[in-house]
Parts: structure tokens; C-alpha cells; sequence
């Protein structure tokens, strides 16, 4: 990250200090590492803690299997997590979340077929009758690729 783009991020935090804003991002930061430190290992990996409003804890897994889990564990995070923050027990919202790329992937990488597929769509599109779908498989064939 270049200095200036450091320094104006930094200029940003400092103004959002104090706000009701950052307070809760600061409150689920917390929340965050306390509940990485209750979960057992593999499951702390594949949970987060999304948001919590109004005396409702949403937590969130990287897989319908890790959220399954957590589930059993809701009741009792439900409680812990109440004691440390309002006192009383919260309710707590399991979610799938959407897997994310890591850094420097790309998102839209375009599907390939092989020299061979496009030679089957060639003949195929040859003995097809109906001209749309025949021009179609065509074009698919064009890009074929050798692998």
C-alpha cells in the first residue's frame, strides 16, 4: 500500500473514532476472538461472527457442514456470549456464507473445451436440423482450445 493511501486511511479511522459505528465494529472485533478462542480447532476455522443486533448474535460458517455444527453449539454460545456482552442470554442465527477467493484469483475464468469436444459439437451441429441450435453448437465448437 502506497504512504499517501496509508496516511488517508489512517486520517479515516481517526475521524471515525468514537463513533457509534466503530464502537460496534470494535465490539464485534472482540467478539470475533472471543469466540475463536471457545470454538474447538477445526470449527474456529470455518466461523465468524457476522453481526449482533438486537439481542441477536448472527454467526456465520464457510460450509452448510461447519454450520451444522455450530448449530449444536448455538444454545450454549447463545448464553456465554450473553453473559459477556448484555447479561441476558442471546438468540443466535447460523449462516452460510458465500466462499470467497483468495487474494489474486480471479472470479470469471472462462470454462474450456477441448480440440476434441469441438470436433463432436462440429458433427453434431452438422447432422442437427434445426438451423438455431446447429449455428449455436457452432459457435460453442469455435472455441475449442487443445489440451
Amino acid at each position: 500500500m502506497r504512504l499517501k493511501t496509508m496516511q488517508a486511511a489512517s486520517r479515516l479511522i481517526q475521524a471515525c473514532n468514537g463513533t457509534p459505528l466503530f464502537s460496534h465494529v470494535q465490539t464485534l472485533a472482540g467478539l470475533q476472538i472471543w469466540l475463536k478462542n471457545q470454538l474447538p480447532r477445526p470449527l474456529n476455522e470455518h466461523c465468524q461472527v457476522v453481526n449482533l443486533r438486537d439481542g441477536t448474535l448472527i454467526l456465520g460458517a464457510s460450509s452448510p457442514v461447519w454450520a451444522t455444527r455450530l448449530r449444536y453449539l448455538a444454545p450454549q454460545l447463545g448464553i456465554q456470549m450473553g453473559q459477556k456482552t448484555s447479561g441476558k442470554p442471546l438468540k443466535v442465527k447460523i449462516k452460510v456464507l458465500a466462499p470467497t477467493l483468495p487474494p489474486g484469483a480471479r472470479a470469471n475464468q472462462r470454462a474450456s473445451i477441448s480440440t476434441a469436444t469441438g470436433k463432436l459439437l462440429e458433427q453434431i451441429a452438422a447432422d442437427i436440423r434445426h438451423p438455431d441450435l446447429s449455428t449455436a453448437l457452432v459457435r460453442v465448437a469455435a472455441h475449442a482450445r487443445k489440451i
